[in-house]
């Protein structure tokens, strides 16, 4: 039935459009700057592609509508699919096809939800007109902030991809907002597990695992994928069994290169952006929103602008920007943010890039495209992934002293704003041994300078020329998806100012001062700066080149090296945890072959231990491995080691028996390669040196140990459990908070 003040403006069976061999094209049957929904019963149900065109007024609420919005990529090189049919949509030629169960696999998403229609920009939007274009992208923010439902489609409309499978999803500019906006997102993925609850790290709330489609996909919260992907697995516990199992999670990406963190900064960006511990904080959402922006990518330059203006209820014209003018829309968003009020949140996204030549207040411009990553190139001509320039950290609102700068910008780019400073001036890279740690006398820039401080007490004057100052940007915390907040030793973040021409400063660099300068840092003059350019803007704004290109003077990673903060001992055991259990995560297509092949019902799986009065004395004479039908670790009883046999688990009970003791002694490349090879499936357990396998349905109950505290209604089976439970009711602080 059609609603009121809506028509059909397609309507065929997908039989007739692929048997027609031509590209879809609702041009002729719509009326521009219209809103446009796909039928999903229709097209799950009875495989009819059924478009509605509806004319609302222009107050009218078009969540009352009830539909769920797709956030995809609109290419992908890396993913293929040459099994599924496709079609392709006329006037998107340079887009991925659609392959028609990727499709239905969203329509039965909304079906599972009970929602009738989805909106999806290939088909709902007129792709030969511009003028519905332009009227469309000014509308996105209100279709996403309107939905019932966002479903995340990370490996676009080619395939469903498994949570293991990494892809360009998160490096899409306008993904952001399409997952910032909605009241509720989710993530569809290939999935042959069942529904469950899947948690990621230790202290996060587990949620619901939803299956839409009996053993080829499944839905998951959007939060509990972007911590998986931060820490590198997820924690599966299926409703048929008792005991998680650990899974890779790379979907949104992984990276081993950060030497901050061993998160991938660019995923816990839009992962801060869900965390529990930090809503409510503007000053640290909006910093990650700049810092997610920074590293993604389009076709046109000037949408990196028009893809998170509607993140700060900014809405500008498409119409006064040129496609490569993505400076000037920039200044243009920014000028709106600070006349709301708003806080300078973009500076300092990342600490690692040079500062824009043109509007030194933002971080130099990478380098984009339709399908890749944001790279910016040093001067012997090698490329740097923006990810891997950016940290996981964030402005805290909470110290007040500190608190990012407000102010205005003009039309050049120029931000004026007031804030602490101190005069400094060039000085040796020595070393003073005497110097006093809560006044230090020498900064040390990222753009490996050195600056002797000049008495704070002495009036700042930026009268004389030339000038060059230290200036207190914010308070930085570090950040751990499900452990926030964390405490760096190096918070106090500072921006090295320089004079370029009368009462004009740019951003030259950066420095980190202690948690004990604060008192001293909070006696300096306040001051006002103009701080812009250097380099003057080009009056015709579609001339201005957009990447700073051969600006980074050396190798980033070399600088990270030299010049990171220390982090405190507390932070780095939570991340050295994360690590060490990302190393015994499975393969999702793993951990699914066993299930087939073993438990029609689920598969059981149960932690048990080899007893080791003392690790050290144990080498590989004490064992013998013998690859049966089970893998059986045969003990020297003598040696007080309990003797396990046909459960194919190898355990020891010490905290000094490492990942590696383990690996040696069993003759064996890596831990997870034994178990891989003995029966698909293993997990280590973070908190005693000990792994979970997958073992027969009898067993020694004192052996048996799960940890319910995450997961509702106890360690029993969650078969027969109330599945409407608020996952918000589940207790979330099983693991110590003391190490925080």
């Amino acid at each position: 039935m059609i609603p009121d003040g809506a028509h059909v403006v397609f309507n065929q069976s997908l039989d007739k459009l692929l048997a027609s061999k031509s590209m879809l094209d609702i041009t002729s049957s719509s009326t521009p700057r219209k809103y446009r929904l796909l039928d999903c019963e229709l097209f799950a149900i009875s495989s009819v592609l059924h478009v509605v065109e509806f004319s609302l007024p222009a107050d009218d609420d078009l969540s009352t509508i009830g539909y769920a919005a797709i956030s995809y990529v609109w290419r992908d090189p890396d993913i293929i699919n040459m099994d599924s049919l496709q079609f392709s949509v006329k006037g998107a030629e340079d887009a991925d096809p659609i392959a028609i169960d990727v499709l239905l696999q969203a329509c039965l998403a909304c079906r599972h939800r009970g929602i009738q229609y989805v909106w999806l920009d290939r088909l709902c939007i007129m792709q030969t007109s511009r003028e519905d274009k332009r009227w469309q992208i000014m509308q996105m923010s209100h279709i996403y902030k309107s939905c019932a439902l966002c479903i995340v489609l990370p490996g676009g409309l080619q395939r469903c991809v498994a949570i293991d499978e990494q892809t360009l999803w998160i490096h899409r500019a306008w993904t952001l907002q399409e997952v910032l906006l909605p009241r509720e997102v989710v993530v569809l993925l290939a999935w042959g597990l069942g529904s469950g609850w899947g948690a990621a790290y230790t202290m996060a709330k587990a949620d619901k695992i939803e299956e839409v489609n009996e053993g080829l996909a499944a839905i998951f919260p959007l939060r509990m994928v972007l911590n998986a992907c931060s820490v590198g697995w997820l924690e599966f516990l299926s409703n048929k069994d008792s005991t998680p199992v650990l899974i890779e999670a790379r979907v949104f990406g992984r990276s081993d290169h950060h030497l901050a963190s061993v998160t991938p900064p660019h995923v816990s960006a839009l992962a801060l952006n869900w965390d529990y511990y930090l809503e409510g904080d503007e000053d640290a959402k909006q910093y990650a929103v700049w810092q997610c922006a920074l590293v993604r990518t389009s076709s046109r330059p000037v949408d990196m602008v028009f893809s998170i203006m509607g993140l700060f209820d900014v809405t500008l014209d498409p119409a006064e920007f040129d496609v490569n003018d993505r400076i000037g829309a920039t200044i243009a968003l920014a000028r709106n943010i600070l006349a709301k009020g708003g806080r300078a949140c973009w500076m300092g996204v990342s600490f690692w890039l040079e500062p824009c030549s043109r509007i030194s207040t933002f971080a130099m411009f990478p380098e984009t495209s339709v399908a890749g990553r944001a790279i910016v190139r040093t001067t012997d001509g090698q490329e740097q992934e923006v990810s891997e320039l950016i940290c996981s950290e964030f402005p805290s609102h909470t110290m007040k002293e500190f608190r990012l700068p407000c102010g205005s910008m003009d039309d050049d780019g120029y931000l004026t704003f007031r804030a602490r400073a101190i005069r400094v001036t060039a000085a040796d890279d020595s070393v003073d041994s005497t110097e006093d740690r809560r006044r230090p006398s020498r900064l040390y820039a990222q753009d490996g300078t050195t600056w002797s401080t000049v008495d704070a007490v002495v009036p700042v004057t930026i009268s004389s020329s030339p000038s060059i100052f230290a200036v207190v940007l914010g308070w930085f915390t570090v950040y751990v998806p499900g452990a926030t907040p964390a405490i760096d030793s190096k918070p106090i973040r500072l921006l090295l100012l320089e004079e370029h021409a009368t009462g004009k400063y740019h951003v030259r660099s950066f420095c980190f001062l202690s948690v004990d300068c604060r008192h001293w840092v909070l006696t300096w003059k306040m001051a006002e700066f103009s701080v812009g350019g250097p380099i003057s803007l080009s009056r015709k704004r579609s001339a201005i080149q957009l990447h700073d290109r051969h600006l980074i003077r050396e190798s980033p990673a070399v600088r990270m090296r030299q010049l990171l903060p220390l982090f405190p001992t507390s932070s780095t055991t939570i991340l050295q945890d994360v690590e060490r259990s990302r190393k015994w995560a499975i393969p999702q297509r793993t951990v699914e072959s066993y299930y087939r092949q073993n438990h029609d019902d689920g598969v059981r799986l149960v932690k048990v231990y080899l007893k080791v009065d003392d690790a050290e004395d144990v080498d590989s004479s004490y064992f013998s491995v013998h690859s049966e039908e089970n893998l059986q670790v045969i003990a020297d009883e003598g040696n007080d080691i309990r003797y396990i046999k046909e459960f194919g688990v190898v355990v020891a009970d010490s905290g000094s028996f490492t990942d590696n003791d383990l690996a040696a002694i069993l003759s064996v490349t890596s831990p997870s390669e034994l178990f891989t090879q003995a029966f698909g499936a293993a997990i280590y357990d973070r908190t005693e040196y000990c792994t979970r396998a997958v073992v027969p349905a009898e067993y020694d109950p004192q052996m048996h140990e799960v940890r319910p505290e995450r997961y509702p209604h106890g360690s029993g089976s969650l078969a027969d459990s109330d599945q409407s439970s608020d996952s918000s009711e589940i207790d979330d602080h099983y693991h110590d908070l003391d190490r925080l």
